[in-house]
C-alpha cells in the first residue's frame, strides 16, 4: 500500500516521455504510412504505384485502394498505440 504514491509517480513521468515520443512521431510520420493495397488487400510495390495519384486512377479498373496502416503516427491517440505495441513486442 506504502508502494502505490511512488509507483504513480513513475508511471506519470513515463506518461510524460511517451507524449513528447508520439508529438515527435506525429511530426515526423505523420501521413507517411499511406499505401496503395489491391482488391485482395495486398500491398503493391512502389515500382508499380509509386504514389496517390496512380493507386485512385487505377481504382475503378484495378480494384485499388489508397489505405492507411493500422500502425500510424498521424495523431497523438495512435502514436501512443504505435509505441506501446513497441515497448509490449521487446519486452
Amino acid at each position: 500500500m506504502y508502494a502505490i504514491p511512488a509507483i504513480f509517480n513513475v508511471a506519470v513521468v513515463c506518461s510524460i516521455f511517451w507524449l513528447i515520443f508520439s508529438i515527435a512521431g506525429v511530426q515526423l510520420y505523420g501521413g507517411k504510412f499511406y499505401k496503395c493495397v489491391d482488391s485482395d488487400n495486398e500491398r503493391l510495390d512502389c515500382s508499380i504505384i509509386q504514389n496517390r495519384t496512380q493507386c485512385e486512377a487505377l481504382a475503378d479498373t484495378m480494384g485499388y485502394k489508397w489505405t492507411n496502416s493500422l500502425i500510424n503516427f498521424d495523431n497523438v491517440i495512435n502514436g501512443f498505440l504505435a509505441l506501446f505495441q513497441v515497448v509490449r513486442n521487446h519486452s
